[in-house]
């Protein structure tokens, strides 16, 4: 199947990270605002045997400036018997226009319910947000712990297990490094084939490469990418907030790099 029909391009980065908000060089402290000028955006992942909550905290809407917990103010991550708390770090306050936070929990369980509880020193009852593992997906073709060598006319299989009877997620991302060794400009091309029943998937490196924006002469000398599959889990993100977005998913990806 011609990759060029099967997946929908989403995107092109060209340099370093990008930062989300508004682009303002401050961000605000949460104790300034109220539950119900809070839009999180919050992400759960199940892979392997570990669980990763992660969120970022806007004003009103995601296009709004970003928030940084202020003091008094934390996220409490409960799972598996076990609960880590992300509470106010000084030095983020007004240093930048956003903080991504992350908390880790060892534990990986299909079903297992993760709740993320918003706390306010205010504020009697915590604002509770729930999610529900799905079932875990395992890339059993190929090691997620290598960088896979391939050449660009060589046919990759990638096979994968998952209990789920549900469509599975899967995406693909090329990216290339520029050739000048003063210029350290990465170019992403994000392709996603939105889902699919099957267990298995097959490209050809090749044809990602003849992409007009990844054949790029002066990027084609160092290029990768990284194959991931995902099962979409069910989530309930606390009323009292302004909104917001929560995801809870189980991931297994595997990293390739091109051989000339």
């Amino acid at each position: 199947m011609d990759l060029k029909t099967t997946f929908l391009m989403m995107g092109l980065l060209i340099g370093g990270v990008s930062c989300g908000g508004s682009g303002a060089k401050s961000s605000v402290d949460s104790t300034e605002l109220s539950t119900d000028e809070i839009y999180p955006v919050i992400y759960v992942i199940g892979q392997g045997d570990q669980t990763s909550t992660g969120f970022t905290l806007y004003r009103n809407t995601e296009r709004g400036e970003g928030v940084v917990l202020g003091e008094g103010d934390s996220f409490t991550v409960s799972a598996f018997g076990n609960e880590i708390t992300q509470e106010y770090v000084p030095s983020f306050l007004k240093t930048t226009s956003h903080v991504s936070y992350n908390i880790g929990l060892e534990g990986n369980v299909a079903g297992e319910e993760v709740v993320i509880s918003f706390n306010r020193a205010w504020q009697e009852e915590p604002s509770v947000s729930t999610a529900f593992l799905p079932d875990k997906i395992t890339i059993i073709s190929h090691s997620q712990f290598d960088t896979h060598l391939v050449s660009k006319d060589q046919v990759i299989q990638i096979t994968w297990e998952t209990n789920t009877r549900s469509p599975t997620e899967v995406s693909l991302i090329a990216f290339c490094y520029s050739s000048q060794a003063s210029n350290t400009t990465r170019l992403t091309t994000q392709l996603i084939l939105t889902t699919t029943h099957e267990r298995s998937f097959q490209f050809n490196f090749g044809d990602l490469l003849n992409d007009p924006i990844t054949s790029n002469p002066e990027y084609t000398e160092n290029c990768g990418a990284e194959f991931s599959v995902k099962n979409r889990g069910v989530s309930s993100l606390s009323e009292k907030f302004s909104g917001g977005r929560m995801e809870v998913m189980q991931r297994d990806s595997i990293q390739f790099k091109f051989l000339d």
